[in-house]
């Protein structure tokens, strides 16, 4: 986080400085100095989201490894543990980490519930379920019910991919309704009359409610295109 804050600010005072020497007005270079810095932000926010995201592209695998671990002779315990071994992408650490709990406890049921606790993942609440499931009732048809849960898994991660490509729009549409004018604003603030008009009291004025305005539309817009969550399964 300090390492972001300090990127924020950095951006801010950069972005601030090359537009005030553009164009030596202070409300566009206090706009553009807000608009820096929260680019630090956004990367982080995406980054997360495409973690999450391969996280649970990687919970299917894991449970038919699991399957395949236990249709091979192997009990859960030690398929969780090999399975550990060979997971990668953001779902490894965690997974070690749980593995790692069993070799010391030996208690599968808990180490399942820290892991889903440190996944915070709804998703990953109903895969690590089911496997708890099959720690509870060991059988012959615990490979098929793993099975049968990655199945689950992957139609839940479709279905969820089919409605944000259609939310998505939304997203795009905010973040080019948001530019746009403001693209025509820096274009005229070039002209020597227009830049006149933006340096007076009452254009700064105008140039930050507008940036005020076009920051509460976007956050709307991100709000109606934010994709519901299902409610968790485990909870902290």
């Amino acid at each position: 986080m300090p390492a972001r804050i300090a990127a924020a600010c950095a951006l801010a005072i950069a972005a601030a400085v090359v537009v005030l020497a553009l164009t030596s007005v202070p409300a566009l270079a206090l706009v553009a100095a807000a608009a820096a810095s929260i680019a630090p932000f956004a990367a982080r926010a995406r980054k997360a989201r495409a973690d999450r995201q391969a996280m649970r592209d990687g919970l299917p695998v894991l449970l038919d490894r699991l399957a395949s671990g236990m249709h091979a002779g192997q009990s859960l315990h030690a398929a969780l543990i090999d399975a550990a071994v060979a997971a990668d992408g953001p779902l490894g650490p965690t997974l070690r980490a749980c593995a790692s709990d069993i070799r010391a406890t030996s208690d599968v049921q808990g180490s399942l519930r820290q892991c889903a606790l440190r996944l915070d993942d709804e998703v990953a609440d109903r895969a690590l379920l089911a496997i708890r499931a099959v720690a509870d009732i060991p059988g012959s048809a615990s490979p098929a019910v793993l099975r049968a849960a990655a199945a689950q898994v992957r139609s839940e991660l479709a279905a969820q991919a089919e409605v944000q490509a259609r939310r998505s729009w939304v997203s795009a549409s905010a973040g080019v309704a948001v530019c746009a004018p403001w693209i025509t604003v820096a274009a005229l603030a070039l002209r020597g009359e227009s830049l006149r008009a933006y340096a007076s009291s009452n254009g700064s004025v105008v140039i930050l409610v507008a940036a005020m305005l076009c920051a509460a539309g976007y956050l709307c817009m991100l709000l109606i295109g934010r994709p519901l969550r299902s409610p968790q399964v485990v909870r902290r």
